[in-house]
């Protein structure tokens, strides 16, 4: 999950990025991850203490309250920071959800539920934004507000996906923040 600045030129955004990670250097164990980056900048990623291999679901959040931005992992806060020191300038900023790899034959599996934005305003639950059917070799589903991604990438299968909008459901807007 990655909340970044959105630019219309090659420089690097600012960004916040986490999820979870396979790394070979780490033996592929399973590793919750933080990822920053300044505008212009350079990524810095840590990786936290690896988590048990088992089939079970995991809760990332980033979230802000004033300039205050946080990221959590699985109830847990795995980073805190200002908000304005990373955005403080920005115009355009954009979500993202996906599954990443580093080499072509680099295998994914991921699912995401559960996606919810929650702003002053209002509460959006499930959030299912515009998604992609197929990123070079990856294909992308979604079913009863549950997104899958599977498949081996491949640097040399580049097409232009399908982008599907699932329904979307409006709630209250949360109580207190």
């Amino acid at each position: 999950m990655m909340v970044s600045e959105s630019k219309d030129t090659f420089e690097l955004p600012a960004m916040i990025q986490t999820g979870l990670s396979r790394e070979h250097p780490n033996k592929f164990q399973l590793q919750p991850y933080v990822a920053l980056e300044h505008s212009g900048g350079k990524i810095k990623a840590q990786l936290l203490t690896p988590i048990p291999d088992k089939p079970e679901n995991h809760y990332f959040g980033i979230w802000r309250r004033g300039d205050e931005v946080q990221v959590q992992f699985d109830g847990k806060k795995i980073f805190g920071g200002s908000w304005s020191s990373y955005f403080g300038k920005v115009k355009k900023i954009y979500l993202k959800i996906a599954s990443e790899v580093f080499v072509d034959g680099d295998a994914v599996s991921g699912t995401v539920r559960d996606v919810e934005l929650i702003t002053p305003e209002c509460r959006i639950a499930p959030y299912t934004p515009f998604c992609a059917s197929e990123d070079r070799g990856v294909t992308f589903a979604c079913k009863d507000n549950v997104y899958t991604a599977t498949g081996k990438f491949n640097a040399k299968e580049v097409k232009l996906p399908d982008w599907f909008t699932p329904s979307c459901k409006m709630t209250d807007a949360p109580k207190s923040q």
